[in-house]
């Protein structure tokens, strides 16, 4: 049977609560010294089983612990007719077992950035100083007191002291270590056998007699300590981690402002004991002194990582090149200082064969090189970003003629066409260009972008692939039998919905659906809603078919309520959802008529739609708040949201982009990306749900990341309405068992064989 941490946890556990049950004498002894001799064999197993590539710090954790259950057997062992008594020995043990935990800690949190161990000796010191004025008060004085004075004194002084380091030691590491169960087993080990100490020490200044709980306390330090060599997070906890950290925790800073409290606390007690306040008195200029230089790093390190995550938000990940955000920017920006430029848009046709030929990651590579391509044969002051996967954009103000456009526009194509040398041959891309003149064509980015766009297809349907915009160009419209027909559909009730679960990681169970609109064409079959909605939104009928949605998505949340399955909705708004001040009481309406409640329905909008117009959208939001409706922020991280703005809106929930989710595991800007905003909704107290999870992999990534909710493919598909109960069952079958699994890290190195 494999040794396991959980299971060396269960039966040390149990054997540390029987060895605090029997009464003191040689057989609770033994089994003590039996399950720290378990816990030594553990660290060494762990140190065979992971080969982390720093194994010195588990080394002197694992002497450390031998020294301790040695010291433990000759201290109840030396002079067993007086009882336990302090021998030469067992100070010797003992200061081994201390300087060889120190050493350990030290050597793992040498493993961290510099910036990282400067915040983690600030905290270390914030924590170790409180800690010194309470064992000041509650251990070292009366220890003093109580002792005659010689050897007996200095014991009473230097053990409470060699606590306070350690546990010092170990905030110190664990403020430079992110959140793992190792670093969590670890961390609870030294704190439970210090603080486990310092109770022998007011126990020895008091009546000598050592109650079961710190016996207890001891055992379990053992225990924990091998759980935590045994735990496969174990490896990366002595890594080399040069990266940086994510801004602490609430829970991180409360346990800071909480040891901060303790010296207040001790000179409330001094003087309560007709004693000057001499701890508070020496110690506070040390406490405040580290505080403020701790709240200087903290402050400094918001600002580097707010002007970080702007970066990543601006920046297409897959190319590094400016994202669409950041060209809209740029380009509003030259428009509003008078300027004039070609914006030619380079689209990369055939796309998806692409990918199934060469597969997403070479498609990717190729499209980098397509993107370095172009950016050589741009001037330096010419601007190129990717705002599509398929697309490219430029701003060229050499470029603003028609005619050194269209030879900009030819240069371009010809390079972007070049062969990619592949290992399976040469690869030969297909592409079009358009080009728009501004402020000539359009006034405005997004109106630019739409008239370059018509431009592309006008530039396929050519034999060039070339095209500059022209007013016939303008605004093409669908066409007047397409709008037509989504009208009848609106009508007949062919738009209809499908469901998609929502998952709750902690608990594997569905606590929600998002509702999905499909187009249910008599003759074409299931059509998705990038075929139909810009229909719908040229056409005049984003009113009436946000009407039927919600219709169709209340009824449906009713009928699962009547079935003993709750299910809340989230349902999609558009930009011009936020501007009908008449949508309140619509939703009002569809609730009470249903008597549903309103926290059953979540309404998600785009950073991009919420801020079309903010001041008329914030009063409809405003007003949907009021009713106890849910908000969510759908596609985080991808529109050109003020976090400002939006943290006026009530919004309860995050979603996070699939397009980042998606490169959790292979790409690091996307996992700063989400890491950054799972840490930013902790702070501001929003729920995040990551969107496109496709397989387990990612699943459980975001899981070790402490991602709250989670939906995709990987998850469940969307599926109609009378499917929804069974696919939720069958989720929920499947999904516990899975999330307690280990991560995919810990997973790869727990299937090691032992001599790997």
């Amino acid at each position: 049977m494999r040794v396991t941490w959980r299971r060396l946890v269960a039966a040390g556990g149990g054997a540390a609560a029987a060895a605090a049950l029997l009464p003191p004498g040689p057989v609770a002894q033994l089994l003590t010294s039996a399950v720290g001799g378990a816990a030594v064999a553990a660290i060494l197993l762990g140190l065979r089983r992971y080969r982390p590539s720093r194994p010195w710090p588990w080394r002197l954790l694992g002497v450390a612990l031998a020294a301790w259950v040695l010291g433990d057997l000759v201290y109840f062992g030396w002079g067993a007719e007086d009882g336990p008594q302090l021998s030469p020995l067992t100070v010797g043990l003992y200061v081994l077992a201390y300087g060889a935990v120190l050493g350990g800690l030290v050597l793992l949190v040498s493993s961290r950035g510099p910036v990282r161990r400067l915040e983690g000796r600030l905290d270390a010191g914030i924590v170790a100083a409180n800690l010194l004025a309470v064992a000041w008060v509650a251990v070292i004085a009366p220890g003093v007191a109580a002792a005659d004075g010689g050897s007996a004194a200095v014991v009473a002084v230097l053990y409470p002291l060699a606590d306070v380091v350690l546990m010092g030691s170990a905030a110190r590491l664990g403020a430079v270590t992110r959140a793992s169960a190792g670093a969590r087993l670890l961390l609870g080990s030294v704190v439970l056998m210090a603080a486990a100490d310092v109770g022998l020490q007011v126990v020895r200044a008091g009546d000598g007699v050592m109650p079961r709980a710190l016996q207890l306390g001891w055992v379990l330090g053992y225990v924990l300590l091998g759980a935590a060599a045994l735990h496969p997070s174990m490896r990366e906890l002595s890594d080399v981690d040069l990266t940086p950290d994510d801004v602490p925790s609430r829970r991180h800073m409360g346990v800071l402002l909480a040891a901060a409290m303790a010296l207040p606390g001790t000179a409330v007690v001094q003087v309560a004991q007709g004693e000057p306040p001499w701890a508070a008195i020496v110690l506070a200029p040390v406490v405040v002194a580290l505080v403020g230089a701790r709240v200087i790093l903290l402050v400094g390190r918001l600002a580097r990582q707010a002007a970080e995550l702007a970066e990543l938000v601006d920046t297409d990940h897959g190319t590094g090149l400016p994202n669409a955000r950041r060209f809209g920017l740029d380009l509003d920006a030259l428009l509003a200082t008078s300027g004039s430029a070609g914006v030619l848009v380079v689209g990369i046709d055939h796309l998806a064969e692409m990918t199934e030929l060469v597969g997403r990651a070479k498609r990717e590579e190729v499209l980098r090189a397509t993107g370095a391509r172009l950016r050589a044969a741009l001037g330096p002051t010419a601007v190129l970003a990717r705002i599509t996967e398929s697309t490219f954009a430029v701003i060229d103000q050499a470029a603003a003629a028609p005619a050194p456009a269209l030879v900009l526009a030819e240069q371009l194509r010809t390079i972007a066409e070049r062969p990619h040398a592949l290992a399976d041959g040469p690869l030969a891309l297909e592409v079009a260009v358009g080009v728009v003149l501004v402020p000539r064509d359009a006034g405005t980015a997004a109106a630019a972008l739409r008239r370059a766009e018509s431009a592309l297809d006008e530039a396929r349907e050519r034999p060039e692939h070339l095209a500059i915009f022209t007013p016939e160009m303008a605004e093409r419209l669908p066409s007047a039998a397409a709008l037509r027909e989504v009208r009848v559909a609106l009508d007949q009730g062919e738009i209809v919905l499908h469901f998609q679960p929502q998952l709750h990681l902690a608990t594997g169970r569905v606590v929600g659906v998002e509702a999905l609109a499909r187009w249910q064409h008599p003759t074409r079959g299931l059509v998705p809603p990038a075929e139909f909605l810009p229909l719908v939104e040229r056409g005049d009928l984003v009113d009436r078919f946000t009407a039927r949605v919600l219709d169709l998505a209340l009824d449906q949340c009713a009928r699962w309520r009547d079935a003993g399955r709750p299910l809340p909705v989230a349902v999609n708004l558009s930009a011009r959802n936020l501007l009908d001040p008449r949508l309140p009481a619509a939703v009002e309406l569809g609730l009470a008529t249903r008597s549903l409640q309103p926290a059953w329905l979540e309404l998600e909008l785009t950073e991009t739609s919420a801020m079309a117009d903010p001041e008329r959208s914030r009063h409809v939001l405003d007003d949907l708040t009021d009713l106890g409706v849910a908000l969510a922020i759908d596609d985080y991280g991808t529109g050109y949201g003020s976090l400002t703005y939006l943290r006026q809106l009530s919004v309860r929930r995050l979603k996070i982009d699939r397009s980042f989710v998606a490169g959790l595991a292979s790409d690091a800007a996307s996992r700063s990306i989400v890491v950054s905003t799972l840490d930013l909704a902790r702070d501001l107290g929003l729920d995040v749900v990551a969107e496109g999870v496709e397989d387990d992999d990612t699943l459980l990534r975001l899981r070790d990341l402490g991602c709250p909710h989670a939906q995709g493919f990987g998850i469940g598909r969307p599926v109609p309405a009378g499917d929804v109960l069974d696919l939720v069952a069958r989720i929920e079958e499947r999904m516990p068992a899975l999330l307690m699994q280990p991560g995919p890290v810990a997973r790869a190195l727990d299937l090691m064989p032992p001599n790997a």
